[in-house]
């Protein structure tokens, strides 16, 4: 893929991230955080799933051990850990996976 193309890509798929965190700070809908969760999932898939997996249950430690709940403001540095994630996995990893396919085995 070349240069141009990769950049609006990473630019589109940043906007539409950038899209859900003001939709769900805007929101004033009860189950928005549902709808914020399985959005970064499926923006970030499958990496994306572990971030939520691993912010689920670091959540639930805080719940349980001291009865604390995670503030709405609190998902501002979720959204930005999925997104961290979600583009190395997508502009950085994907990207290397492919040349090597493409490259073939390496020759002894």
């Amino acid at each position: 893929m070349g240069g141009h193309a990769k950049t609006v890509l990473r630019i589109g798929w940043l906007l539409a991230c950038v899209a859900l965190l003001v939709w769900f700070f805007a929101s004033e809908a009860s189950d928005i955080h549902v709808v914020f969760g399985y959005g970064l999932a499926l923006l970030a898939f499958p990496i994306g799933v572990a971030v939520l997996w691993i912010w689920g249950a670091f959540a639930l430690l805080l719940h349980n051990a001291f009865e604390l709940d995670l503030p709405r403001a609190a998902n501002g540095v979720l959204w930005a850990l999925v997104v961290i994630a979600g583009d190395w996995q997508w502009f950085r990893l994907l990207p290397r996976l492919l040349a090597r396919r493409r490259a073939g085995p390496a020759q002894p």
